[in-house]
């Protein structure tokens, strides 16, 4: 029967075929639109100037679309904050479910399950991409909000930690995601906030935060997951009864590199930083799977 046919993979218009549909599935807005404009060109163009030389069709065309398509691509992920970006894989909706959070709050770039019961978040997952972490490096910080989403009794707000005593400490930190204004921004929630310890939350959990960028940088990305532990009966912090966590941890992975660790902090107000390590953090994944 006769019709459309995809080409063969020995042949050079497969190449061809394949470089076409992934310039052309690029956004096409603003500049992207021109890039997949320019690439579509050259594809055609490669057609005629090479002929049927594919090994040096290739090596040109691969040398082309690493400097423009992931350029594309980054720029989709780090100047986009209107799309969601972020997708819950297996591990975390482990974590993330119906089943264990009052509310799940999708940010875009990381999602929240927050607890009504603690007026705090138990879990906060994201993915890091190494060439975004260190992009641009916001220096300006957001001021703290309340999240407008969750019912007005369940909220928590920065009042409820002046005088506490404890940070108002970021699970999804804000420094992962200083590349774009309006990302950065979203870190500032109050439902991503929980009470930590000073000396945790600016020395020794602020290790395990540069260590997840690193390896993003290193592995090309990264996948986070954050928990938080509480009591039965946890102390409560301002007008709002806002609970403080007993301790914290997080799940640092990436599958496709065969790459898993985890790090659990106890949230102590007296804290021996000066001898703290990283490595002193690490436990067995299994604890908490």
């Amino acid at each position: 029967m006769g019709g459309f046919q995809y080409p063969k993979k020995d042949n050079i218009h497969f190449y061809i075929f394949y470089d076409i549909i992934t310039s052309y599935s690029i956004k096409k807005k603003g500049s992207q639109m021109k890039k997949s404009l320019y690439i579509l060109t050259f594809s055609v163009v490669s057609l005629f100037a090479f002929n049927t030389n594919l090994d040096l069709y290739k090596a040109k065309i691969s040398t082309f679309l690493s400097k423009n398509v992931q350029h594309s691509k980054n720029e989709k992920i780090s100047l986009t904050d209107g799309k969601n970006i972020y997708a819950l894989d297996q591990l975390a909706e482990n974590f993330i479910n119906k089943k264990n959070c009052d509310k799940i709050i999708n940010k875009k770039v990381f999602d929240i399950c927050y607890s009504y019961k603690m007026k705090d978040p138990l879990y906060v997952s994201y993915t890091l991409y190494g060439n975004l972490v260190n992009k641009i490096n916001i220096k300006k910080r957001g001021n703290f909000y309340t999240e407008k989403s969750i019912p007005v009794k369940y909220r928590a707000y920065s009042k409820d930690y002046v005088h506490s005593g404890y940070d108002r400490g970021h699970l999804a930190n804000d420094a992962d995601f200083d590349y774009n204004k309006k990302i950065v921004l979203k870190t500032y929630t109050m439902a991503n906030i929980i009470p930590q310890s000073p000396k945790v939350n600016r020395k020794t959990w602020l290790k395990a935060e540069k260590y997840e960028r690193a390896l993003a940088v290193k592995l090309n990305s990264i996948n986070v997951i954050n928990g938080v532990v509480f009591s039965d009966n946890p102390k409560r912090i301002g007008k709002h009864k806002v609970a403080i966590p007993d301790a914290f941890w997080k799940i640092m992975y990436n599958n496709e590199k065969n790459f898993k660790k985890c790090f659990y902090y106890k949230n102590n107000l007296q804290v021996d930083v000066k001898k703290d390590k990283l490595k002193n953090h690490l436990i067995d994944c299994n604890q908490l799977l």
